[in-house]
């Protein structure tokens, strides 16, 4: 009676162990040549109010890239710009008119490597004179790419913005950590 409890729970742990491997999910690894980074910044301004105005050293080198600057002006009207500070910064383009506006990515799409479709100051999101451009009441994908040098390292940034225009957030970002190797939006 003893040996079959045992065999009996012998097959059960065996039956158990089976099944419970079987639903392992399968977990997402990061790709070493990408750094990563869950920043989570909340920029808060008020309408009329002073803009928010912060520097951002993206790859850790003690050089900020970009300084950024988010305004309510009142009045429906509202800009988040992002310009280049003491390295070179890039951010893809939608357009130069009426203002440079930056491209808005989807997860999976291609960071394009071609220089003139890179600005060193862009809007991230425009609420001006009627325009409505960019990130808008949401959250959206730019790509954009950092130089020390004559080398390029390519990246993206996840941004979100409320519909009040009183709250833009930097949710995450990342880039190669291989010169002039573009990666793809969302890469980890």
């Amino acid at each position: 009676m003893k040996n079959r409890m045992l065999n009996v729970t012998s097959v059960l742990m065996l039956i158990a162990l089976i099944t419970f491997s079987a639903c392992k999910k399968n977990e997402e690894v990061n790709d070493p040549n990408i750094a990563d980074v869950s920043y989570n910044k909340l920029y808060s301004v008020v309408p009329g109010g002073p803009p928010s105005v912060d520097s951002i050293d993206f790859n850790n080198d003690g050089l900020a890239e970009v300084v950024i600057q988010f305004v309510n002006a009142g009045a429906d009207t509202g800009l988040a710009l992002f310009a280049q500070k003491s390295q070179t910064f890039q951010v893809v383009l939608q357009s130069l008119t009426p203002v440079p506006n930056a491209k808005l990515f989807n997860k999976g799409d291609d960071i394009p490597t071609s220089d003139p479709v890179y600005y060193p100051m862009t809007y991230i999101s425009t609420k001006v004179s009627g325009y409505r451009l960019g990130v808008l009441n949401g959250e959206g994908y730019i790509a954009f790419r950092i130089s020390t040098g004559t080398k390029y390292q390519y990246g993206w940034l996840k941004v979100s913005i409320n519909s009040a225009f009183t709250e833009f957030k930097i949710l995450e970002y990342a880039y190669s950590l291989q010169y002039n190797t573009p990666i793809k939006i969302g890469a980890k």
